[in-house]
């Protein structure tokens, strides 16, 4: 659950946002240069971490504008699947990243990586088979999707891959 804020009519209640209900969708942020889109996104990141320990919950907290606004100083957050992406290139190498994990998820239903495996992933350790259920929840913020796009659009080819993978991203929930 990410606190969002509190409520407009000044009871001091904290508005919610219950991240795995079944009926919450992934969730768009947006709104006009200078709206609060970045720090309510910080808010939601800190929240989830104060909140959540990190075999819980893991951050992938994406810059795609490389402006370093939402995630500031939140480099050393224990939560954090990896760095922090700072730009369009490193958020598309993150998207990558996520995409591999899900489809590791998939296949293997949570079991871990063969020893020999060359691919890291954020939640190894060494320890039996896990269950898809010990798994621990990724939650992937991006700020800046729209300069993630616009960024990646100078190369066809990456545009293409950030669109295919934020679709096979959002598909999944």
């Amino acid at each position: 659950t990410a606190t969002l804020g509190m409520d407009n009519e000044g009871t001091g209640t904290p508005l919610l946002l219950r991240l795995d209900a079944p009926d919450v969708d992934p969730v768009l942020i947006c709104g006009n240069k200078g709206a609060g889109k970045s720090r309510l996104l910080r808010g939601m990141a800190l929240s989830l971490a104060l909140h959540n320990s990190p075999g819980n919950v893991r951050l992938l907290l994406l810059d795609a504008g490389g402006e370093g606004i939402a995630f500031r100083g939140m480099d050393d957050l224990p939560h954090l699947a990896c760095s922090i992406a700072n730009g369009p290139i490193d958020s598309l190498i993150s998207l990558r990243w996520a995409v591999r994990t899900l489809a590791r998820r998939s296949e293997n239903h949570g079991a871990m990586p063969d020893e020999d495996s060359s691919e890291l992933f954020f939640d190894e350790a060494p320890a039996p088979a896990r269950k898809a259920s010990d798994e621990p929840a990724l939650v992937i913020m991006i700020d800046g999707v729209d300069a993630l796009l616009a960024g990646m659009s100078r190369r066809a080819s990456g545009s293409t891959e950030a669109v295919s993978a934020l679709n096979r991203l959002l598909t999944a929930g």
